[in-house]
């Protein structure tokens, strides 16, 4: 780290590059010619890492596939090189080295090695971002569907909780049906008591009819009787009176017995209006109470045959229904689940995919700064 901070001190406007140790490697060494390659070939890197961007993509993508077998095969000897460059490096005085460096001054050999180096950290960069791109996309695509499963677990325990209040409202209803059929039945049997009293008041009324009748004709004889016994008290009466009388006594007589008969007449007629119309009338009431009752009762068959269908075609409806949404519950949380399972195998997958380049640019940074890192940031001469 220490290593770094002091090559990050050092710029192209200080007039050349420093390395670590520079300033403390003051007095000139036993190694002064080992030292002077080491700068010619750390020039020569920074001056390649300065290229442009397009160059060493083109070159990383035609020589992707050399580069990776090459690197692994020198790696050992490529970290003994870069060792004892940066051990020659850290002796290495200030005077004896030139101004900037270059990769043309390197050998063929070494800017190969750099080259490949320099390809080979394009290559990890590029496939962690990639790695970390298809990570967060799989993830953001996750989480939608879980939210998307989430919301039609809830859906569903909607529908099933307004099935249920329908269920509840239906039983409801029969509840209400069979109320209402047993009022129905209460008032069918109060109407059949109120036309048993009917029919009990109506044989009443005939039989005050009947006593009417025998209090009128007992009427009847008595003042036949008392007329006749007052026609003959009237008639002793008349033969003692005078002969003008008579004539007189004759008449009223006669106007008395013709009232009588229309009296008479107008109470027969009377007394038949009345129970022809006693009799009619309860005849239309029986007729009456016969056809409603009748009625009522096939009313009532038919509203209970219809409840019990309804009833019975709510229910089965309801059991598929029911059957149904268990089906989709059963089948939405065994997909979750599966998800869930791909979620965390995609995890350990993409765990174990950057792990190895993690630890590629990781291991690095724990040693010294490598020749690439320590090479100032310099213009190619024209």
């Amino acid at each position: 780290m220490d290593a770094h901070a002091g090559w990050r001190r050092c710029g192209p406007g200080n007039g050349g590059a420093r390395r670590p140790g520079a300033t403390s490697a003051t007095q000139p060494g036993p190694n002064s010619s080992r030292t002077s390659s080491a700068t010619t070939r750390v020039r020569a890197t920074a001056i390649r890492s300065q290229r442009p961007s397009n160059q060493a993509a083109e070159r990383s993508v035609n020589g992707q596939k050399s580069a990776s077998t090459e690197s692994e095969a020198a790696s050992s000897r490529w970290r003994e090189m870069r060792h004892s460059i940066r051990t020659k490096a850290t002796l290495e005085m200030t005077e004896s080295r030139p101004d900037q460096a270059k990769i043309a001054d390197l050998c063929l050999e070494d800017r190969e090695k750099v080259t490949k180096l320099v390809r080979r950290v394009v290559e990890v960069g590029t496939l962690h971002e990639e790695a970390e791109k298809e990570f967060q996309r799989q993830r953001e695509v996750l989480e939608e569907e879980v939210k998307e499963l989430r919301q039609q677990v809830r859906r569903d325990a909607e529908e099933i909780q307004e099935l249920s209040h329908e269920l509840r409202s239906t039983r409801r209803k029969a509840q209400l049906f069979e109320e209402r059929v047993v009022v129905l039945e209460e008032s069918t049997d109060a109407e059949t008591r109120a036309r048993l009293e009917a029919e009990q008041t109506l044989d009443l009324l005939k039989l005050e009819v009947d006593k009417l009748r025998a209090l009128v004709k007992r009427q009847q004889e008595e003042m036949q009787r008392e007329t006749k016994e007052q026609q003959e008290q009237f008639d002793a009466e008349l033969q003692r009176a005078k002969e003008e009388l008579k004539e007189t006594q004759e008449l009223l007589l006669k106007e008395r017995n013709e009232r009588l008969h229309d009296k008479q007449k107008a109470l027969d007629e009377r007394l038949e209006r009345s129970a022809a119309a006693g009799e009619e009338k309860l005849d239309l009431l029986h007729s009456l109470l016969l056809q409603q009752q009748q009625d009522w009762q096939i009313k009532a068959k038919e509203q209970q045959e219809e409840m019990r269908n309804k009833t019975k075609q709510q229910q089965e409806q309801f059991d598929v229904e029911m059957n149904q949404l268990k089906q989709e519950l059963k089948a939405a949380q065994d997909l979750l689940q599966q998800e869930r399972e791909d979620r965390v195998l995609e995890k350990k997958k993409v765990a174990v995919n950057t792990s190895v380049p993690v630890e590629q640019r990781v291991h690095p940074d724990t040693q010294p700064a490598s020749p690439v890192e320590q090479a100032p940031v310099s213009e190619p001469d024209q």
